[in-house]
């Protein structure tokens, strides 16, 4: 098949192809020209289980640890993407995306556990936004955010601070 050949099959098929391809370049150039990029920063947080509550042993040895609130419903589940999970509905309400947005964050972020280490205690926060600098300032804010809904979570169950899941930044 030579060019020839192409050009004619074209030309003879041309109320088909013609506006096929000017709206073809009519796309790449409103995508090259108009249309704004779109940046991803993302952060991945991994969940640290506390420690185990005080044994009957313990407690008889030290009274004090009678005390401590250690009952954390939180840690009761197998999987600990049932937390994300839960954290991911509160992160995604409107009232907790007007705040983030003015806090700085673009709204447009999520929050999800991170697939591609299966069922994992990994929190992923994926952030979008028109400039790469945004992108990474919203994933911050987000990610700050996602660790301290973490803790009041906890706090609103009364489980003392020692005894709490708490997230540290992996990446």
């Amino acid at each position: 098949m030579d060019l020839r050949l192409i050009a004619r099959k074209i030309w003879r098929h041309k109320l088909i192809t013609v506006p096929m391809i000017l709206l073809t370049l009519a796309g790449a150039a409103y995508a090259i020209t108009v249309k704004q990029p779109l940046y991803e920063a993302s952060s991945s947080y991994i969940m640290i289980n506390p420690p185990a509550a005080p044994t009957a042993e313990q407690i008889a040895r030290d009274p004090e640890l009678a005390k401590v609130k250690a009952d954390n419903p939180y840690t009761r589940f197998a999987d600990q993407s049932v937390v994300i999970d839960v954290l991911n509905r509160r992160m995604s309400t409107e009232k907790v995306r007007k705040m983030l947005a003015r806090a700085g964050a673009d709204p447009r972020y999520r929050v999800e556990p991170a697939i591609e280490c299966g069922a994992s205690p990994i929190i992923q926060v994926k952030a979008l936004a028109s400039t790469p600098e945004a992108a990474m300032r919203s994933a911050r804010v987000v990610g700050h955010a996602v660790v301290g809904e973490l803790d009041r979570m906890q706090k609103a169950n009364d489980v003392d601070p020692a005894y709490r899941i708490t997230a540290m930044p992996v990446a």
